[in-house]
């Protein structure tokens, strides 16, 4: 049994693939301690952005260097 050095994919529809997937993007709110706001309606989009994979068939191993690359963009001002 040897090592493979595997790249994943952080996918727009929130799954995390190892395949490159086309470009897209996923938005998340910041409710600021200044906004009066107790907590979100169900109409907001989600306070967390989380990827999952499909359940692993084997053990894996993870060791070594991890890398991510992660292009992020705010729309808002600091609301913290």
């Amino acid at each position: 049994e040897g090592t493979e050095q595997r790249e994943w994919s952080l996918r727009a529809d929130g799954t995390l693939g190892d395949e490159q997937d086309s470009p897209g993007e996923r938005s998340f709110m910041v409710l600021g301690a200044g906004l009066g706001r107790s907590r979100s309606s169900d109409a907001d989009p989600p306070t967390q952005l989380a990827w999952t994979s499909e359940p692993l068939t084997e053990t894996l191993d993870a060791v070594g260097d991890f890398e991510v690359e992660l292009h992020a963009a705010a729309t808002a001002t600091d609301t913290a």
